[in-house]
């Protein structure tokens, strides 16, 4: 048995078993969005396709080493943006600069391979490295995952299913305005003496200013999380998390209850009531959280 697995670790199997890898370290942002059919999907075209790359390159190199080629062109398209975060670019202004400079040090390094690496290294031990680690990789990120995804706090679900007795028999039109990129008018007042007139208007018509509002997080899809699920405790583990609880709400379905029709104008979806545009950029499916970084 033992020798069987180091025969099958001996083989330059280590570009299929990335694209498996990949899907893994993807998936486990939030295992519970998980699709298997987009799964399917993704990694049969993985692997086609890496299969085609890998027959093109032994063409024109004819040499073993034909899978770390095919390796290092897969990790420089999947982890492009993720190497300029490192970096220090945001991830909406990454400068055409950086993807030109990357890839021609990408093209630097396989030319450097043909020429060098391929008279020198073992292809047999670079196999049994490579695909050792993508294999203890594939098993942490299953693992911490799945217990991230099943280990869901209780008061998350206290609040998702809480249902708050009537207070009042009056129905009033609840209007609640979100200023998202928007600063408060009392540090505006405090730092720079400006009086914001959204506020006297705002009064004027009835509504209610919350002049310092403060949330605890400094990322708009978890700020709303907390308010419509009643509780600012609980940060999600991820983007894809704060999404699937938001769309679990406990306040909506309190509020319709008590009689409220619920009208969602934002840009996320809410308790079961769509968002009315896509404007976040936030990954929603399973197959935006495969292919969007980070």
């Amino acid at each position: 048995m033992g020798k069987e697995i180091s025969k099958l670790v001996s083989r330059p199997i280590y570009s299929y078993l990335y694209g498996f890898a990949f899907l893994i370290f993807k998936s486990s942002a939030y295992f519970g969005s998980f699709q298997p059919y987009f799964a399917i999907a993704f990694l049969s075209i993985f692997l086609l396709i890496n299969y085609l790359l890998i027959k093109l390159t032994r063409r024109i190199i004819g040499n073993e080493f034909a899978h770390l080629i095919s390796l290092i062109i897969w990790m420089s398209i999947f982890h492009v943006v993720g190497i300029a975060q490192l970096l220090g670019y945001p991830f909406a202004y990454i400068p055409i600069k950086f993807y030109l400079f990357f890839y021609l040090s990408i093209l630097l390094v396989l030319t450097l391979l043909v020429f060098i690496l391929f008279k020198t290294a073992y292809p047999i031990i670079i196999s049994k490295v490579i695909n050792v680690f993508l294999g203890i990789s594939i098993l942490i990120y299953s693992i911490n995952g799945l217990s991230a995804w099943l280990n869901t706090n209780q008061e998350t679900k206290f609040h998702q299913n809480q249902i708050i007795s009537k207070t009042s028999v009056e129905r009033k039109e609840i209007i609640w305005i979100l200023m998202d990129e928007y600063g408060s008018s009392l540090s505006l007042k405090q730092q720079m003496g400006f009086q914001n007139p959204m506020d006297s208007l705002l009064k004027k018509r009835g509504f209610q200013v919350y002049d310092a509002a403060k949330t605890r997080f400094n990322n708009t899809l978890f700020s709303v999380y907390s308010i419509f699920n009643e509780d600012d405790s609980i940060k999600p583990s991820s983007y894809y998390e704060g999404i699937n609880l938001l769309r679990k709400s406990s306040l909506v379905p309190t509020m319709e209850k008590e009689g409220y029709r619920f009208v969602n104008l934002g840009f996320f979806d809410i308790s079961g009531h769509p968002m009315l545009a896509d404007r976040s950029g936030y990954p929603y499916t399973f197959l935006q959280q495969i292919l969007v970084a980070p």
